[in-house]
């Protein structure tokens, strides 16, 4: 059996419960907290490149297929029961990826605070969320380029 697991300390006349042997097999255990900075983290790194390139793309698909090829108005809403029930000017298309950057910044802010404060999982869901929120971005982004070319 492990040594470790089931080590009982022999109290002598002459030891207090103050006194404490440190396990040297234990002691070679590195602490779980200390490690990486927040950029440091492979996990927030993904999470951040990722949202970011989705984000990016989107913007750029925005700037190719809607905005360029717009005249006046472009259809920002399509419903499946009612046809075109939104229009408006090509300029409010980049308010869908720019709001997703907003909550990207705003997530990374927060996450970083978390993260400091030794919150990890707390800063990863964040992070997540931004992720979600960005495929959505580019999910939206690809039907208004779809309908508006």
């Amino acid at each position: 059996m492990n040594h470790f697991l089931f080590h009982k300390k022999t109290e002598d006349a002459g030891t207090t419960p103050s006194d404490t042997r440190e396990d040297p097999v234990l002691s070679e255990i590195p602490d779980a907290d200390e490690g990486s900075t927040f950029f440091g983290n492979t996990l927030v790194r993904s999470l951040v490149a990722a949202s970011a390139s989705i984000i990016i793309l989107s913007f750029v698909a925005v700037f190719l297929f809607v905005i360029r090829g717009a005249e006046r108005t472009i259809v920002l809403h399509f419903n499946v029961y009612f046809g075109v029930d939104i229009v408006g000017s090509p300029w409010q298309a980049l308010l869908i990826p720019g709001m997703a950057l907003l909550f990207l910044l705003l997530n990374i802010g927060i996450a970083y605070r978390f993260y400091a404060v030794r919150e990890r999982v707390a800063a990863h869901i964040l992070l997540f969320a931004s992720l979600l929120c960005a495929l959505s971005a580019g999910v939206v982004t690809a039907a208004l380029s779809f309908i508006n070319s």
